[in-house]
């Protein structure tokens, strides 16, 4: 088990990059570039990792050492 730091740095982080790549997308798209679908599929990599990580924190009872 993930201690909830790292779970939720690679929350954020999955985040960043799944707005990063669908911005990608939505410009690539738009200009007319050939290989605009790249950005769209990893968008959705990262969308996956993302619902993933949010499943553990919701699902995980994370409590503090201090009880």
């Amino acid at each position: 088990m993930r201690n909830f730091s790292s779970l939720l740095i690679s929350t954020i982080c999955s985040t960043i990059l799944l707005v990063w790549n669908s911005l990608s997308f939505y410009t690539e798209f738009t200009t007319g570039h050939t290989y605009y679908w790249i950005y769209g599929i990893i968008a959705l990599v990262f969308l996956l990792f993302f619902i993933l990580n949010m499943r553990d924190i919701i699902k995980k009872n994370y409590r503090t050492s201090g009880q």
